[in-house]
């Protein structure tokens, strides 16, 4: 068959006479007959004669053929999971079987697409009966047996072209559909997300306030074992629920991200050792990892990531055991990709995380990656382990998709694309967290829960607190004597004024005084992080002990403030 830039139509021809067939292939597929036989020769008059009438020749079909309606039935049965029959011609009269009008019918309710020809020369039925037993008259004609070549390669062309064009029509609405799921998926996550950080930052207050007291309760009931076990369970709950906010803000892609070249494969094997030791042996788990390709990547929300999707395997094998099967490899992608497909060309790597547990059905599957959507029972998952997923992946410009059938377990593969950019590997010094220079800090915090907990922490430590309950307050005091404090830690948002606001006047008035910012959710701290804005360093509540003074203790340790300190002293 000659090649053509599109792909064959295929037409199935139904008919009990084979002599028949030898007339359909003459007309619509002679180039599929040998060269020097009968038949072609015949074939080439007839595409003579049609060329010298001015039509056109030579159109290109795909021919099968059936001798008895349930043979074609069958045939177009095995050809809808693959390639359909765009049209059929079915004879009308085929004993012993199926006569043309019931072959019709089940192929019609077989395939609504299929444009059919009910081919006769005689029929014991009438036209309109035919009509109204089969159904969709806008896809079915007549042809009278014996057919004229011309008509008979014209209903052909008409037909498949028609069947064609309504096949694309199909693909773009069903592509139009998928892309309305995306945004529709998408303005969830976006509302969602707004109403975490709305809540985050509140939410993130009152947790300080448990963490830090429950910190310093511990420190003061050393001596006691009962308390100090009880006390560690308040902090845990209480870091569970500020790990709960920080999921929220991610799935909504509302969680400020520290990208940075990684190899995740290092990821991965780190997770994966944590996950052997809470995985019970029933479960075995197999790795494949072949890149050590690097991506731009936030390392926590990574291995969050890892650690959710494998977690939501094991949940699927915890009761009969299973395999866990998790692998990374490349991939390239070129530019011949789907209408949906929301990847550009390039390299990427393909994180797969696969189980043999109990599957799902594909209403589910629909369903996994919206907030809140679980299928464990009540008090065994929060259902955000996979919309934090779904969230991490988009916003890491990646790709997660999910194959699933009932009984035959799930997989995940997760594409991200592949950094030019190595990862690098800083030295890491600890910082002491207890001062002995005694530097004087001023805190603004409008909380008075946790101005009173970070004042504790901080003399403590050995330093001298000032407080301040709103920006304007500390403003005016450090105005009037900008020498007297070596660092500012204030809160982000206050009334009045914000942390941000007060840290660009101390910027302007005393560039050399350190700022540290704190907040329970920033929308994008990188536009905080600046030098223009004059904020040091960033902690993000719940602040515990040690993160509060060994980040006081680095801001201190610049060599700008150090001289400042220096000079306050000997003054």
């Amino acid at each position: 068959m000659a090649q053509t830039t599109e792909q064959a139509a295929r037409i199935l021809v139904i008919d009990d006479d084979k002599d028949i067939w030898k007339a359909y292939r003459l007309v619509l597929s002679p180039e599929g007959l040998p060269l020097d036989s009968s038949s072609a020769k015949l074939s080439q008059l007839l595409n003579e004669g049609a060329e010298q009438r001015g039509a056109l020749a030579d159109p290109t079909f795909d021919l099968s053929f059936a001798s008895q309606g349930k043979e074609g039935h069958q045939m177009v049965t095995e050809a809808l999971e693959k390639s359909p029959f765009a049209m059929a011609f079915i004879d009308v009269r085929m004993p012993p079987g199926w006569d043309g009008m019931e072959t019709a019918i089940k192929i019609r309710q077989l395939d609504p697409n299929i444009e059919l020809v009910i081919v006769t020369a005689y029929s014991d039925r009438s036209l309109d009966e035919i009509v109204h037993a089969v159904g969709s008259n806008d896809k079915l004609l007549f042809l009278r047996k014996p057919f004229d070549p011309d008509e008979l390669k014209q209903i052909a062309r008409c037909l498949t072209s028609k069947w064609n064009i309504a096949r694309k029509e199909r693909q773009q609405r069903h592509d139009q559909r998928i892309l309305e799921e995306q945004l529709r998926q998408a303005q969830k996550m976006e509302s969602i997300g707004t109403l975490a950080g709305g809540i985050a930052h509140d939410f993130n207050n009152i947790l300080s306030a448990i963490v830090g007291y429950t910190d310093l309760a511990m420190m003061r009931s050393k001596e006691n074992t009962v308390i100090q076990d009880d006390l560690s369970q308040v902090r845990k709950a209480s870091m569970r629920a500020a790990d709960l906010v920080r999921q929220i803000l991610t799935f909504s892609r509302r969680e400020p991200k520290e990208l940075q070249p990684l190899q995740i494969s290092l990821v991965i094997k780190e997770a994966m050792k944590l996950l052997r030791a809470s995985i019970p042996s029933t479960i075995a788990i197999h790795q494949e990892i072949s890149s050590e390709a690097t991506v731009l990547a936030d390392p926590t929300q990574i291995h969050q990531l890892i650690m959710n999707l494998c977690t939501n395997a094991f949940h699927s094998m915890a009761d009969h055991g299973g395999t866990l099967s998790v692998s990374l490899s490349e991939t390239e992608l070129g530019q011949n990709t789907s209408a949906h497909d929301t990847l550009p060309p390039g390299r990427y790597v393909n994180l797969t995380v696969s189980d043999t547990g109990h599957g799902m059905e594909q209403a589910t599957v629909s369903k996994i990656f919206e907030p809140y959507f679980t299928t464990k029972e009540s008090g065994k998952g929060t259902g955000l382990g996979l919309a934090v997923v779904h969230g991490i992946v988009e916003g890491h410009h990646g790709r997660i998709t999910v194959e699933s059938q009932t009984g035959c377990g799930t997989t995940f593969i997760v594409s991200l694309p592949v950094a030019t950019m190595q990862p690098s590997r800083p030295s890491v010094s600890a910082q002491p967290l207890s001062s002995t220079n005694h530097e004087r800090i001023m805190v603004v915090e409008d909380d008075e829960s946790i101005r009173d907990l970070t004042r504790q922490f901080l003399a403590e430590a050995g330093y001298q607190v000032d407080l301040f309950s709103n920006g304007t307050e500390a403003w005016q005091a450090l105005s009037q004597n900008p020498t007297e404090w070596q660092l500012l830690f204030t809160d982000q948002t206050m009334p009045g004024m914000t942390g941000e606001q007060l840290a660009a006047k101390v910027k302007a008035l005393s560039p050399q005084i350190p700022v540290i910012l704190a907040s329970g959710y920033v929308p994008n701290i990188k536009t905080i992080l600046t030098p223009k804005t004059g904020v040091s360093a960033y902690i993000q509540k719940p602040v515990d002990r040690d993160t509060l003074l060994s980040t006081v203790a680095k801001a201190l340790a610049c060599p700008s403030t150090r001289s400042k300190v220096q000079s306050v002293e000997e003054v």
